[in-house]
C-alpha cells in the first residue's frame, strides 16, 4: 500500500490515505447536511410577510458592519442595472424594529438580501458577494435580463 500520511491538527492526526479519506467524507457531509438545515430556515421563514414590499429586494444591513460597508458599493451598482426593481433598504442598526423583523424573516448575518414576491420571501443571498452573483440572484428571482 502507499506511504503513510501524518497531518496534525490540533488533537485529530489522520495516519493514512484511508483515513484521511474518510475524514473528507464525513467533514463533507457534515457541510450537506448544513446547506439542507439553512435551506429549511429559509422555507420555514418564507411565510413571513414583509412589510411595505411586495415583489423586489429587501437588503439588510447595519451601518456598522465591516462586511456591509464592503457590500453596499456592489449590490448599489447591481441594482442599479434595474431601474423598475423595488429595492428596500433596511438598517437593523439604528430601527429595533426592524432588526426584529429581520431575525423573523431568518437573517442570521448581514448582509443578506432577500427576494419578496406576493409579499413574501422566496430567496435570499447572504454575506459579501462580487456584482455578477448578485445580478445573477435578480435574475434568477425575477426574469430580469
Amino acid at each position: 500500500m502507499g506511504k503513510s500520511v501524518v497531518i496534525s491538527s490540533g488533537k485529530t492526526k489522520v495516519r493514512s490515505k484511508k483515513h484521511l479519506f474518510l475524514l473528507l467524507a464525513v467533514i463533507g457531509v457534515f457541510m450537506i447536511a448544513t446547506m439542507i438545515v439553512l435551506s429549511g430556515n429559509l422555507l420555514a421563514n418564507s411565510e413571513q410577510n414583509v412589510d411595505g414590499l411586495d415583489e423586489g429586494l429587501l437588503y439588510v444591513y447595519s451601518q456598522t458592519c465591516p462586511y456591509c460597508k464592503k457590500f453596499t458599493p456592489t449590490f448599489e451598482q447591481a441594482v442599479s442595472g434595474y431601474p423598475n426593481l423595488n429595492v428596500v433598504r433596511w438598517d437593523i442598526f439604528s430601527e429595533q424594529k426592524k432588526r426584529e423583523e429581520a431575525i423573523k424573516l431568518g437573517v442570521e448575518a448581514t448582509p443578506t438580501v432577500f427576494a419578496v414576491k406576493d409579499g413574501k420571501v422566496v430567496d435570499k443571498l447572504v454575506g459579501v458577494v462580487n456584482e455578477v452573483a448578485v445580478r445573477k440572484f435578480i435574475k434568477r428571482n425575477f426574469n430580469l435580463n
